[in-house]
């Protein structure tokens, strides 16, 4: 079993294990969405009478009703709406990318594998001359043989984590004040979805550097083009933010870990609460 296929073992049984833990706690939560439900219709009507002027939003019951068809069909569209469209899209790019440079998948991946791994006849006889650059660039040379692979290990772990984490980020909407937490998710979601096709063009672009058959006139040149390359998969995250945040990587409500998402999730619920706690201090106020 080569490392592809090993991913896509894992993301499937990712995915089933999910899917089954997701099955068995909506039965349990049910109770939670129904009292979530209410709170939310209460709040908004609660405003409506706080202000008679502004008029009540239609939202109000339609927007409940909404979220409970996506909780319920939760699984089903995630996989209709999200990953069919960009997993369509990975394979179109694969397809396009392996005919242009006639040949399989496994040459491709070979050529990668030699470019990134590609020295210099002269490179260890000039590093010799100081260890800690002959340490140097034995890390580098470690760094560039598996961080293409690296990625997308990590996309599939944190496709998972997110998996899990829309279903909680559907459910807390609800909560007033934190309306957005579906938006966030899906542009989280549908960014780590597009690191693969990014990788994808990567790689293409590391074989043609062509650096394993083309002589230099520095052995540094080398190490500077593999270097390059590492810092371009570690830059995948913010490419993909950037296409999903209208080019605006550093004001991306999808930027940071899956422990941020968490905290912002915690910072909508207690946000919710502290609105819900003003409305009824001004109610006993009056």
């Amino acid at each position: 079993m080569n490392f592809d296929d090993y991913l896509i073992q894992l993301s499937n049984e990712f995915m089933s294990r999910i899917d089954s833990f997701i099955s068995v706690l909506h039965a349990r939560i049910a109770p939670i969405i129904g009292v979530l439900v209410l709170i939310y219709i209460a709040s908004k009507v609660y405003q409506y009478y706080s202000n008679l002027e502004k008029g009540l939003d239609p939202l109000v019951v339609i927007r409940p009703c909404i979220i409970l068809a996506i909780v319920v069909l939760y699984e089903p569209l995630v996989d209709l709406v999200l990953i069919r469209p960009t997993r369509l899209l990975t394979n179109l790019i694969t397809d396009t990318i392996l005919q242009i440079s006639g040949g399989d998948i496994t040459a491709f991946n070979s050529s990668f594998s030699n470019v990134m791994v590609a020295t210099d006849s002269n490179i260890f006889n000039a590093l010799q001359i100081n260890p800690i650059l002959e340490f140097i660039h034995l890390i580098i040379y470690f760094i560039a043989g598996f961080i293409a692979n690296y990625m997308l290990l990590r996309q599939v772990i944190n496709l998972a984590i997110y998996h899990v984490l829309g279903y909680f980020a559907i459910i807390f909407s609800l909560i007033p004040g934190n309306e957005n937490s579906i938006k966030t998710w899906i542009l989280t979601y549908l960014s780590i979805l597009l690191w693969a096709p990014f990788i994808f063009i990567i790689k293409y672009l590391a074989i043609l550097t062509r650096i394993d058959s083309t002589s230099f006139q520095s052995f540094l040149a080398v190490v500077a083009i593999q270097v390059s390359l590492i810092f371009l998969f570690t830059k995948v995250p913010a490419f993909c933010e950037t296409l999903v945040n209208t080019g605006n990587p550093i004001s991306s409500p999808i930027s940071g870990s899956p422990i941020d998402k968490v905290g912002q999730i915690a910072g909508g619920v207690k946000k919710g609460v502290s609105g819900m706690m003003r409305m009824v201090s001004k109610r006993k106020s009056k």
